[in-house]
């Protein structure tokens, strides 16, 4: 693994346009790897491209399900913080170029590259 023992968080992924997997989802990929919960201790001894819709079913009886106890959580906090966020003056995060602007999006050009004044 490039990474070690590190995770990697791809905050970049926090965009209106882009498409998250829920828990349990097949990838529309050669192979079709799913989406598949795990606990922390099982990271060492997995490999992604082994977590197939061919494979993931018998890990699943064998194991169980690590977010079988987990409580669902309500959007409701998050929404608020957004409301609060757009109050404030803050914007939503960038669309890709080949969408119209949205209203609350930030200027879609880098700072560096941005016309300075009239």
């Amino acid at each position: 693994m490039e990474r070690g023992h590190r995770v990697f968080v791809d905050f970049n992924q926090n965009a209106p346009h882009r498409t998250v997997f829920g828990a349990w989802c097949v990838r529309p990929k050669v192979g079709a790897q799913v989406s598949t919960p795990l606990a922390w201790d099982d990271l060492p001894e997995v490999e992604p491209e082994e977590l197939t819709i061919a494979t993931v079913p018998a890990r699943l009886a064998e194991r169980g399900d690590p977010w079988a106890d987990r409580t669902p959580q309500s959007l409701a906090p998050l929404l608020e913080l957004s409301e609060r966020d757009l109050a404030a003056g803050l914007m939503d995060a960038p669309w890709p170029p080949v969408y119209p602007k949205m209203p609350n999006e930030p200027p879609r050009v880098q700072p560096s590259k941005a016309k300075k004044g009239p």
